[in-house]
Formats: structure tokens, C-alpha cells, sequence
């Protein structure tokens, strides 16, 4: 799935626009489904936070 752009900071106080790709692969339906309504909105939404989080560790130099 497409995961769209969004607005990341760098350790170094730069902003940037990100996105990306994610790929999955759903091997328990049960459990991934498991209280939870919508299992793909829930991946997409927590791949956007890990993308930002990992970014806001990291220099602008060192991303690059």
C-alpha cells in the first residue's frame, strides 16, 4: 500500500516530506484482526509514526 506524504523533522531541526511504500504479509488473520476494526488503516497509521520517529533520531547529513 501507498503510505502518503507526510512532514517529518530530523534531529537537526529540518523538515522534510516523506512517503513510501509498505508491503505486507497478513499470515493470522484472527490475530491481526483482533480488536481491531479496520487491520490495514491500523499498519498504515503505525508505519507513519515509526517513519517520523526513526527520522527525528537521525541528522540530515546521515539521511542523505
Amino acid at each position: 500500500m501507498e503510505v502518503e506524504k507526510q512532514l517529518a523533522i530530523t534531529k537537526d531541526n529540518v523538515s522534510l516530506e516523506i512517503d513510501g511504500m509498505l508491503f505486507v504479509k497478513i499470515e493470522d488473520p484472527l490475530k491481526a484482526s483482533y480488536s481491531i476494526d479496520n487491520p490495514i488503516e491500523a499498519i498504515k497509521l503505525l508505519s507513519l509514526t515509526l517513519m517520523r520517529s526513526e527520522i527525528g533520531k537521525i541528522d540530515l547529513d546521515k539521511l542523505f
